[in-house]
């Protein structure tokens, strides 16, 4: 321990394939760009394939910056030892291009679980989580092998580095019916919320469902999904379907044809909830129990905006319904969304880092006692 209490800082090293334009990338953007520099040094272990300009921005924020994807986890521990790492954060958990194995070594005195995985690493190894009440409350804490560290807002900083578009007006007002409307992944669009997607439109004469994922590039998986509605009365008129696109700005700029925006449940949304509230749409959610049945809940906590959070299937169409029945109420929501969100802890990222900075202190200061 000599080694690391000799050191003038404190040693923060990110373990993640996601240093570039991807939705962990975007949360850890403002994190790693006001990371107090006095303090603390950061240091990057990337496992970034297909680096892009964001990737060369994180480069340049990084104290020190690895490039891990070739390496053996030996050979990365023994790197992160040499770079006496007080706190180890792990920003994948389980998804894609992990590298969950080096954790497993405990290569640094304290490591950490943070944003990229909704759930518990199952290791001992892992000796936090970093959470917030709304997203992991009390009663969760038995299904986490991490302790619970809890910032006081939300767990996410949303502070969005790309040029966005600018809020159109609501398109209720001009196109004479309710546009709903969920960007999430194909995945996350089981049966239980089609079915409940699908008595929304039931409900609302004349109202239209614009959905948008890489899924629909496959014409089966769109009939799929014409088919699911059409069995239920709801005509193919009534269903927008889209795939990719390319530009960040372009798919922004498609919720200026949304009216209100219909979460996921159990698999909620999360940097899809932030850029519908960012483009002035309200997200209406259903609340469940663990972690990915409560990000959105989180969110929309964080900005004020709890109304539209539901405990029951029921209690979800109704605040559909009631919602697009106010057409006024809607438009001057869309135009205040945007203030409402910088005004929040969800987009004040200095603030937050200086919050986590103190958790990080926290954890190193009990460390040195024991």
């Amino acid at each position: 321990m000599q080694e690391y209490m000799s050191q003038p800082k404190i040693n923060i090293g990110y373990v993640s394939p996601d240093f570039k334009s991807h939705p962990v990338g975007s949360f850890m953007f403002p994190i790693v760009k006001y990371h107090n520099r006095q303090l603390f040094n950061i240091f990057c272990y990337s496992a970034t394939e297909q680096m892009d300009q964001m990737t060369q921005i994180f480069q340049s924020f990084a104290f020190k910056w690895m490039d891990i994807r070739s390496l053996s986890n030996e050979t990365i521990c023994q790197a992160i030892q040499k770079d006496h790492i007080h706190i180890l954060v792990d920003l994948t958990g389980y998804t894609k291009n992990n590298h969950i194995e080096i954790f497993a070594m405990k290569p640094a005195p304290i490591q950490v679980s943070y944003l990229g995985y909704p759930g518990t690493t199952g290791l001992s190894q892992i000796d936090y989580r970093i959470t917030d009440q709304w997203a992991d409350p009390p009663e969760l804490e038995s299904f986490y092998s991490e302790k619970l560290v809890r910032m006081p807002h939300c767990f996410l900083c949303y502070d969005p580095e790309y040029q966005s578009p600018d809020v159109a007006d609501l398109p209720a007002k001009e196109n004479g019916w309710i546009s709903f409307g969920s960007f999430n992944r194909m995945p996350k669009l089981n049966d239980k919320i089609l079915e409940i997607w699908a008595q929304i439109l039931m409900h609302i004469h004349n109202s239209r469902l614009f959905l948008k994922t890489k899924a629909f590039n496959d014409p089966l998986i769109r009939k799929k999904i014409y088919d699911f509605f059409e069995k239920r009365g709801i005509e193919k008129k009534r269903l927008i379907v889209l795939d990719h696109l390319p530009s960040r700005y372009d798919h922004l700029r498609l919720y200026n044809q949304m009216d209100i925006a219909l979460d996921t449940f159990p698999y909620h949304g999360t940097t899809t909830t932030c850029q519908a509230l960012w483009m002035g749409v309200p997200v209406i959610t259903l609340e469940g129990q663990p972690h990915v049945a409560r990000a959105s809940v989180s969110i929309l906590h964080a900005i004020g905006l709890q109304e539209c959070i539901a405990k029951t299937p029921d209690e979800y169409i109704d605040k559909a319904i009631q919602l697009s029945s106010d057409i006024p109420f809607l438009s001057q929501l869309r135009h205040q969304l945007r203030d409402l969100i910088r005004s929040s802890p969800l987009h004040q990222s200095q603030k937050f880092v200086i919050e986590l900075e103190g958790i990080y202190h926290r954890m190193w200061n009990k460390r040195k006692c024991v």
